[in-house]
């Protein structure tokens, strides 16, 4: 998590199965933007931080992979990735429309989500 007032950054791993990862996001104090590359089952936390009126920003995971010169892909590499895709401004976000009020929250079975949170001023 990058602090923007401060550049404080904060590493760690949630995990999805027990709820941890809901209620992390679930209680942070906005506002709040997240970045996460687009890849696996992510509909329930696109639906997630629509609920929290949180923002969501989704990257083009072929642009973010192109941008590795490493081929050995890990959560935390990628992670660092995005963290420096989005301070040198060239995060590859992709437009996704807004999920409907309706949708049901289901967390993914085994998957990982790797996502990058940053406190904003408003």
């Amino acid at each position: 998590m990058l602090e923007e007032a401060t550049g404080e950054l904060t590493e760690r791993r949630l995990d999805h199965q027990s709820g941890e990862a809901e209620a992390f996001y679930r209680n942070l104090h906005g506002p709040v933007r997240v970045w996460i590359e687009g890849t696996g089952p992510i509909r329930w936390f696109e639906g997630l931080l629509a609920e929290l009126g949180e923002e969501l920003w989704i990257g083009d995971a072929a642009k973010v992979r192109a941008s590795e010169v490493r081929k050995q892909k890990t959560d935390e590499r990628d992670a660092w990735l995005i963290l420096d895709l989005l301070l040198t401004k060239r995060f590859p976000r992709i437009w996704v429309p807004t999920p409907a009020p309706e949708f049901e929250l289901r967390r993914p079975r085994g998957a990982d989500l790797l996502a990058l949170v940053a406190r904003t001023r408003e």
